[in-house]
Order: C-alpha cells, then sequence, then structure tokens
C-alpha cells in the first residue's frame, strides 16, 4: 500500500484514502512548518498509515525522517528519471544547446548493472563518443558495446554528462539519475490526466503500471555544472 504525504496545503492533519490515476493512496496532509511535523497528531498519523499497510510514501513539500521508525520509506523518483533519459537527452540538446550528435557524453555509475547497459546503449545511439565510468564491470561492458553498438572510444572532454551515482564529479552539465537525485536537481513534470506533477508520485504511478512513460512529459530541467 501507497501512502502520499502533502505539506502545507492544510491548517490541520488530516487522514483519508484516495485513488489516483487508478491507484489507491493513503493521503495524509499537514502544514508545513516542522514544530507541527513533530506533533503527537502526525506521529499519531504515522503510525496509523504503518496500520492500515502503508510501506511507500510520496512525500510532497519536505523531508520526513519519521518515516523509518514506522517502518515506511519515501518513494525516490530515479527509475523513472532513468527511464526518461532519451526525453532528459532531447532537453539537454534543445534547451541546453549541447551537441551530443558530435560530441563526447560521460556515464558514471558505481555499476555496470543492467540500468547502466541501457543507458550505454541509448547514449552510444545518440553521442559520438561514450565514456564511461562505470564502477565494476567497466571492461566488459565496453568490449560488448564495441561489439554491438560501435562504441566510439575518446572525444577530449564531455560536453554532459548521465550521473547513475549519488554525485557527479566531472565539472560539466550533469543530468542526474541515481539515488538522491531530487535533491540534486529539480526537474518538474506534467502527465497526461493528472493535475499534480510531483515527481515521486507519477515514479509510483510509473511503477505500478498505471502511467506510461509516453504520457509523462518534462516542463522544466535545471541546469546543473
Amino acid at each position: 500500500m501507497l501512502g502520499w504525504i502533502i505539506c502545507g496545503e492544510e491548517r490541520r492533519i488530516t487522514l483519508e484514502r484516495q485513488v489516483v490515476g487508478g491507484l489507491p493512496f493513503w493521503v495524509l496532509r499537514v502544514p508545513h512548518r516542522r514544530r507541527w511535523l513533530a506533533a503527537r497528531g502526525f506521529t499519531a498519523a504515522l503510525r496509523e498509515m504503518a496500520r492500515r499497510g502503508v510501506r511507500r510514501v510520496v512525500v510532497q513539500g519536505g523531508e520526513v525522517p519519521e518515516l523509518a521508525l514506522f517502518g515506511m520509506t519515501a518513494v525516490e523518483p530515479w527509475p523513472l528519471r532513468r527511464a526518461l533519459l532519451p526525453q532528459l537527452l532531447d532537453w539537454a540538446e534543445r534547451e541546453w544547446q549541447l551537441p551530443l550528435r558530435t560530441s563526447a557524453v560521460l556515464l558514471s555509475a558505481d555499476s555496470s548493472g543492467a540500468d547502466t547497459c541501457r543507458a550505454a546503449r541509448l547514449l552510444c545511439q545518440r553521442a559520438r563518443y561514450v565514456l564511461l565510468d562505470t564502477g565494476v564491470g567497466q571492461a566488459e561492458l565496453e568490449a560488448r558495446l564495441r561489439s554491438t553498438e560501435g562504441l566510439g572510444v575518446g572525444g577530449g572532454k564531455p560536453v554532459l554528462e548521465v550521473c547513475l551515482r549519488a554525485e557527479s564529479r566531472s565539472g560539466v552539465p550533469v543530468l542526474y539519475l541515481g539515488r538522491g537525485c531530487a535533491a540534486q536537481q529539480r526537474l518538474e513534470l506534467t502527465a497526461s490526466g493528472l493535475e499534480n506533477g510531483e515527481e515521486s508520485l507519477l515514479c509510483a504511478l510509473f511503477q505500478a503500471e498505471k502511467l506510461p512513460i509516453e504520457e509523462i512529459h518534462i516542463r522544466f530541467v535545471e541546469f546543473r555544472a
């Protein structure tokens, strides 16, 4: 079961069941001020959410570290960002005016797992050169990409980093797709049929197969370098 905490829209604490995009949520609305979040009513509401089977929570408008006390975790948007990588590359080319097709792109990750492989294959199709900094399994990944995708090595300094780890170390424009990405880079989205474009909400719907990736669109990506 999913929860959804919305901070700052109410003067009092309310908890109600609501269906969003075909998916049921227990929606907890609380005032934004931190002293309210520490109040007894908020703690009781979190306990009630856990009692009703909530394990993952969309958090909108603030952070709620108390979730862990009740066996709940916040929904992170990085799985959605990785699925949106083709759109994010379009944005970087158009809005940031980065010449990906004639330049090098750096892909950084902590390991060369499935998500890293998918990103690498896409980058091989979109950029002239792909530079890898992908930890364990990098040599095997490079060999596979040379064989299947015609990986181009070299190309000098990259014009963009696609970062699947927690932080970037390259000093070039970056797209954050790793854990904690929402704190590193602001991304604004819209989705067909939904008024609320909260990134972690859309991620929850996407992961539950209630929202196709084709119906999610980018409004804004914060430039970070």
